[in-house]
């Protein structure tokens, strides 16, 4: 199974992802935590389909589906 991305690696992309996406609308980590905030990953699933191979694009749709205070 030469090739194909392991898949705890998807979890690298994903935050890859998280980080381009808060930057992308205005707040970037760094600001976040300067202000004295976090944004925490507090869960996560996949499914997956198909598998990546290495040098294939992957493409990671990020969207915000709640914001709410954690404890």
């Amino acid at each position: 199974m030469m090739g194909i991305v392991y898949h705890a690696n998807y979890l690298l992309y994903f935050e890859d992802a998280r980080t381009a996406f808060l930057e992308a609308i205005g707040f970037p980590y760094r600001v976040i935590e300067e202000a004295g905030y976090l944004s925490p990953v507090v869960s996560f699933s996949v499914e997956y389909g198909e598998p990546l191979r290495y040098g294939e694009t992957a493409v990671v749709r990020t969207r915000v589906v709640s914001s709410r205070p954690t404890n």
